[in-house]
């Protein structure tokens, strides 16, 4: 009977634990998921960035010749008060163009020489930092794995974003 009751206390406070333990654990997680850390922005899903891409109207422009989308529609994620306002030369049309490396993609538009990284999603296995989203004469995002790492930057010429991959392994 000794026994017993040893076994039952056993299992009960091996439950106990268990269950406090994955309670700590969903509270850290909820508390990460809430913004205690300061991220810059939210990524995206390829599936969203895909869906971003495909629903704008495209606009002819080098990206476009290129083989790469361009697209012309605002984002729901664009803040309006960090563009520059727009004016009726073609100069300042905004330009989009999604760019890709194997750490994750980006999308950066810009308005005449000024670019904005409009959203960037990690691949899988990929997590992103030293995010520098403009508006301004270059953008910047890094992404990196526990192996590689790829640094996208990315500038406008002739108002159509142009990027730059580094990429350490």
């Amino acid at each position: 009977m000794v026994t017993l009751r040893r076994v039952l206390a056993s299992v009960a406070a091996w439950t106990v634990g268990a269950v406090a333990a994955a309670g700590v654990g969903l509270l850290a997680l909820s508390l990460i998921g809430n913004g205690v850390s300061t991220k810059t922005g939210q990524p995206l899903t390829p599936d969203a960035v895909s869906r971003a891409v495909s629903a704008a109207p495209a606009t002819p422009s080098a990206g476009a010749a290129a083989g790469v989308p361009s697209t012309a529609a605002s984002s729901p994620e664009d803040p309006p008060s960090t563009m520059p306002p727009a004016t009726d030369s073609a100069a300042s049309r905004p330009t989009d163009r999604l760019f890709t490396t194997s750490g994750g993609t980006a999308i950066v538009r810009c308005t005449g020489s000024r670019a904005y990284l409009v959203s960037w999603s990690p691949s899988p296995g990929y997590r992103f930092d030293n995010v520098e989203r403009g508006p301004g004469d270059r953008v910047r995002v890094r992404f990196r794995s526990d192996e590689n790492k790829f640094d996208l930057r990315a500038t406008c010429v002739g108002g159509v974003p142009q990027s730059r991959v580094g990429e350490d392994g």
